[in-house]
């Protein structure tokens, strides 16, 4: 409650379940940050599109649950360009962290080139993840540039 009241968010992360969630509300928390390693772990070695599409179910379920908890969703923990566009299919989605993946990359491309690319990973619709889009994953080409507005966007 102190850090409550100096207006201060307080966030636990968690693994991505009703019952973390639960318990999150209960001690008090406004925002959860869901671990996102064994998410990110599956969707990169799941072949097929329909299947990275059902293992964003689990998280999906976990981030509604925060939302009608009045809890903010926020997720990381391996987040890369391969992976961070399947959060497009998860609803309440207000915070991605993903530190690590955009300063390796901003080794060769620069730090404003790697945030924009992220950026448009897990806000551009047209790199949204789509059914029956076949056995490979994510966005086939370099993300676009354009400004794209969501909560990810921070504008």
């Amino acid at each position: 409650d102190e850090l409550q009241n100096q207006g201060i968010l307080v966030s636990l992360f968690i693994e991505p379940t009703i019952e973390a969630v639960e318990h999150s509300r209960l001690i008090g928390a406004r925002a959860v940050e869901f671990h996102t390693g064994n998410f990110c772990r599956r969707i990169d070695e799941a072949p097929m599109t329909e299947d990275k599409i059902k293992i964003c179910g689990n998280l999906a379920t976990a981030s509604k649950a925060a939302h009608e908890r009045g809890l903010q969703s926020h997720f990381g923990h391996g987040l890369h360009y391969s992976n961070a566009a399947w959060l497009q299919l998860v609803p309440y989605a207000e915070e991605a962290n993903i530190g690590h993946a955009v300063i390796a990359r901003a080794i060769f491309c620069g730090l404003e080139r790697a945030v924009r690319d992220m950026k448009n990973l897990i806000n551009d619709p047209m790199l949204k993840p789509k059914p029956n889009s076949g056995p490979f994953s994510g966005p086939v080409s370099s993300p676009v540039s354009s400004p794209v507005s969501s909560p990810f966007s921070g504008s």
